[in-house]
């Protein structure tokens, strides 16, 4: 989500044996502190215009939190509006059924 000269970085760590954390991190417009806690959520739109250039369902991070849910993970968001973002999962590295 972006322009043509904008990039995007993923990095994986170690946190411990047992849990990495896979990070995308990319510049561009950010996301107002008071827009974060809300991106996850059905039908959110940090743009409230009705452009159709940046039209969409508005589902694609309200299903990206679910498949991480589902697979015992945890997924946040840190930004800084016109500067970068970055997406973190955590996740055990086996996960046993």
């Amino acid at each position: 989500y972006g322009e043509d000269h904008n990039f995007v970085i993923i990095r994986g760590e170690n946190i411990n044996p047992d849990k990495i954390k896979i990070s995308v991190i990319n510049n561009g417009e950010g996301i107002p502190q008071e827009s974060l806690s809300r991106i996850f959520d059905r039908f959110y739109r940090v743009e409230t215009s009705r452009n159709r250039n940046t039209g969409g369902s508005r589902l694609r991070l309200f299903v990206v939190k679910a498949i991480i849910n589902l697979h015992a993970a945890e997924i946040c968001t840190q930004s800084e509006p016109n500067k970068t973002n970055e997406f973190s999962i955590e996740m055990r590295k086996k996960i046993y059924y």
